[in-house]
């Protein structure tokens, strides 16, 4: 499955490669996140909570909320 969020404050490769580390830790399987779309493409197997997943890549000082 594919999920799409809109992140907030990503300035630069460190801030995507942060905002893809905690969707990855969280359980998805890819994670590609973009300053200029100011988002996050997450691909995953079975069921991951994008909200909760939206509350802690906001909790890692990234607003996101799933698009």
């Amino acid at each position: 499955m594919q999920a799409k969020l809109n992140v907030e404050k990503m300035k630069c490769g460190g801030c995507t490669s942060k905002v893809e580390a905690i969707a990855k830790e969280f359980g998805a399987a890819e994670a590609k996140a973009t300053v200029e779309g100011k988002d996050l493409t997450i691909t995953y197997e079975g069921n991951l909570d994008v909200q909760e997943l939206a509350q802690k890549i906001t909790e890692g000082g990234y607003p996101a909320q799933p698009a």
